[in-house]
């Protein structure tokens, strides 16, 4: 098995830690705009253009309780997406509910549905991957220093037929309706919200997965014990939450089950110690500034979208995403495997593993597919489907990511 440099400068090495992790390439025309140009003038404000829809007399009202009108003045941009009087019904929210509710609760619903920016139908449906929209909700989160850190909520949104919420498909009922500051979306029912899990709390408690949970850990605890460094570490990526003044670090997982580890011959810890243990990671004291990374590392970071180049962005890749064809783009599914020897001049060490060749999905009757390697022979691998997202089982949107079970391990890792 070869293993895999990589390179860093001293400043990002001292600086960055996560971020030397394998990562998708972002050219600069690929970067996911905040919002939507500045729309012409057209009508009312928001909040007179809201009061004045019939059909959403009942989300009217929840906004006037709340006295948000303030806060959505026609000085500022904003995208409501207004559950119908049918679905505030649907949720116990009919005008006796919307009174009747604790004040604080009815915030936390009603500001998760009003996004900061102009979104219209074209952002929305034309993007590679779900925007992300932060929203009037504000979140609190402890930092690792112990300080709390408080943040706009983000939902993250795309149209394809339907609208997705954080990955949940809800009907639109109607066109988006556009005021001067913003548009309004009529919509079937309230945002689903995003999981508090992590994705080290999801692979650490699905049984199918404690393989993976297993290497995740042993390839982390190598590299400290030969390169004598704690850095870029999966274990620490998986964990860490997105917060204000932090990189938004939301890796793509596609996590091999203990069926996929035991098809490719590993069936114990000691199994994958061995193999991490047999090109053990370096790091190179003498430029401060190589590390090799361990056949381990290299096999679990195949099976991770994961972008540094611009961190602000979200690479967080929902299923409705990975069945659409803007995905095969050599961007968001291209990993960076780092140079190859020879590339250094150094004579008769092998090369290192570099990955030319982007995963590949595709979709067939709602269901995605990844091929991981040019190699004809191989089939594709079905990415299985929920048969309801609110109930994960085998797809996770988490707090700091998404992860996906997938029935096969992309080894042997091959120079594609």
């Amino acid at each position: 098995m070869k293993t895999n440099i990589r390179y860093f400068q001293p400043i990002a090495f001292l600086a960055a830690g996560l971020i030397i992790m394998l990562s998708a390439c972002l050219k600069k025309s690929d970067e996911i705009p905040v919002s939507g140009p500045a729309i012409p003038f057209q009508g009312q404000d928001l909040v007179k253009t809201l009061s004045s829809q019939a059909s959403l007399h009942l989300f009217n009202l929840a906004v006037n309780r709340l006295s948000l009108a303030a806060s959505i003045n026609a000085n500022s941009s904003y995208t409501i997406f207004a559950p119908t009087d049918s679905a505030m019904k649907a949720n116990g929210l009919d005008s006796a509910g919307i009174v009747k509710l604790n004040i604080d609760s009815l915030r936390q619903l009603i500001s998760y549905q009003i996004g900061l920016g102009t979104f219209d139908d074209n952002l929305l449906s034309n993007n590679i991957t779900t925007l992300q929209i932060l929203t009037l909700r504000r979140q609190s989160t402890m930092l690792p220093s112990g300080a709390i850190s408080t943040v706009s909520a983000p939902l993250y949104v795309k149209e394809t037929g339907k609208l997705y919420f954080n990955g949940v498909p809800v009907n639109k009922t109607a066109p988006a309706i556009p005021a001067y500051n913003g548009y309004i979306y009529p919509v079937s029912g309230f945002m689903a919200r995003l999981s508090a899990r992590t994705i080290t709390d999801i692979i650490s408690t699905d049984p199918d997965l404690s393989m993976f949970n297993q290497a995740v850990a042993i390839a982390d605890s190598v590299f400290i014990a030969n390169a004598g460094l704690n850095i870029g570490d999966l274990p620490t990526l998986f964990t860490t939450l997105p917060t204000a003044g932090r990189p938004q670090l939301l890796p793509t997982v596609f996590a091999p089950t203990n069926k996929a580890f035991n098809d490719a011959g590993f069936h114990t810890a000691d199994d994958l110690r061995n193999f991490a243990s047999r090109y053990p990671p370096t790091l190179d004291f003498n430029d401060f500034a190589t590390i090799t990374y361990s056949s381990l590392d290299s096999l679990l970071g195949r099976h991770i979208l994961f972008n540094d180049i611009n961190p602000p962005y979200n690479v967080r890749v929902l299923y409705n995403d990975l069945l659409g064809p803007l995905m095969n783009n050599g961007v968001y599914n291209t990993y960076v495997g780092g140079f190859t020897s020879s590339q250094l001049g150094i004579p008769g060490e092998p090369s290192a593993l570099k990955f030319k060749t982007p995963l590949i999905f595709s979709a067939k009757n709602g269901i995605a597919y990844v091929k991981w390697t040019n190699d004809p022979k191989l089939p594709q691998v079905a990415i299985p489907l929920d048969a309801n997202p609110l109930h994960p089982v085998n797809n996770y949107v988490a707090s700091n990511g998404a992860v996906y079970k997938i029935d096969k391990l992309f080894y042997p890792i091959v120079n594609n």
